[in-house]
């Protein structure tokens, strides 16, 4: 009878082990689309400084 009762602490590590690789999962998520945001934010940024000085720099009048 004892044998076939679940055990509390089993199932405490596998929720916490469940929680833990979720927040883990999170975590890496919410790194990558950080890095990807500031990638394309300084890739777009650095790009329209460009081309704003290339046409500037051509037409040589104010927008």
């Amino acid at each position: 009878m004892a044998r076939n009762k679940p055990r509390p602490i089993t199932y405490g590590m596998a929720i916490g082990l469940t929680f833990g690789l979720l927040v883990l999962l999170a975590l890496q998520v919410l790194w990558i689309a950080v890095l990807v945001g500031v990638g394309s934010g300084l890739v777009i940024g650095i790009g329209l400084l460009v081309n704003y000085r290339n046409i500037k720099g051509k037409k040589g009048r104010k927008p």
